[in-house]
């Protein structure tokens, strides 16, 4: 006797198959996102990142403003960070700093023209009062850790990440790891491990007194930034012409000349009220009426106007 197909596929469908089927397309599905919404991992030059030279000159005219605050343990290497992509050089003096800011105007690859405020901060717990008067209309954070210091990088999970996030929440974040050319005993696996856990768009190495990686961080940030201004502007002017074209369907032109226009979007009634003034011939107590038999005007609301024409019109015969 054969089998109809019907039967032959309850017989051969396996549950315990399609469980680790499912199994098997959520853990790739879950890698997927890991992997897409993981840091970007910068150890090396990148020649990815464009570049966004600071200009000699300082000008008022900007296209955008953006704040870096940097954030860290003191003596992590925060200020030789700043001081080095300002400057362009090591500062081969270390001042421990208070607040120090550092304004400058950078060149975009398509032309604009960004106005950049870098904010240093004290790692020191004697300044934890003052230093979030630093955070407010900050773009983008940067948190270093010494990469010859395993107790600043726990410090970044422990004490940096739960302050920027209380004071700045949702302004991105970039994990930083400076004094690259020293030796350092930390798992490699950590920092970028750090760098997943506290949700930071990138992970850089650099070192200020090699000059290595210095823009790369700075250059990093400009571009995150500058196509997160972009994109709103997209948005903005996307959500504006949408709504001037419901405001223009809903609010049609008033004029005579557009009036085959105005009939299409407006009914009779309402037309001659906004073109034309409503004179007293025109009047109609009731629209809907049978107006043949029916005395034009209202005796009651006109009767002034009936007795005025009535005067007008008497006449003298000499």
């Amino acid at each position: 006797m054969m089998k109809s197909p019907k039967n032959e596929n309850r017989q051969s469908f396996n549950p315990y198959d399609n469980v680790k089927r499912q199994s098997l397309m959520d853990k790739q599905r879950k890698e997927y996102y890991q992997r897409y919404n993981s840091p970007k991992i910068i150890i090396n030059d990148d020649p990815v990142i464009p570049d966004y030279p600071i200009q000699a000159t300082f000008k008022k005219n900007s296209n955008y403003n953006m704040k870096i605050v940097v954030v860290g343990d003191g003596g992590c290497g925060k200020t030789c960070l700043l001081v080095s992509y300002a400057q362009q050089k090591f500062p081969e003096i270390y001042i421990p700093t208070v607040f120090e800011n550092y304004v400058t105007n950078v060149h975009c690859p398509n032309g604009k023209i960004i106005e950049l405020a870098l904010w240093d901060t004290a790692g020191q717990e004697e300044y934890d009062r003052l230093r979030p008067l630093s955070y407010p209309n900050v773009d983008v954070l940067l948190i270093c850790f010494a990469l010859d210091n395993l107790i600043s990088l726990q410090n970044v999970k422990d004490n940096w990440f739960p302050e920027v996030s209380h004071f700045c929440p949702g302004i991105p974040i970039i994990l930083v790891g400076t004094k690259s050319d020293l030796f350092s005993d930390i798992d490699p696996d950590l920092p970028m491990q750090l760098a997943t856990d506290i949700n930071a768009i990138g992970y850089i190495q650099c070192s200020a007194k090699n000059m290595f990686n210095i823009k790369t961080v700075f250059n990093f940030a400009l571009n995150h930034f500058q196509k997160q201004k972009e994109y709103q502007e997209q948005v903005e002017k996307l959500l504006k012409n949408r709504l001037s074209k419901v405001i223009h369907s809903r609010n049609p032109s008033n004029t005579s000349q557009n009036r085959k226009g105005h009939f299409k979007n407006t009914s009779y009634d309402s037309t001659i009220l906004l073109d034309a003034p409503l004179n007293e011939d025109d009047y109609q107590s009731n629209p809907y009426g049978n107006f043949e038999n029916a005395n034009k005007y209202n005796d009651d609301e006109f009767a002034f106007t009936r007795n005025d024409k009535k005067k007008k019109r008497r006449c003298i015969i000499l």
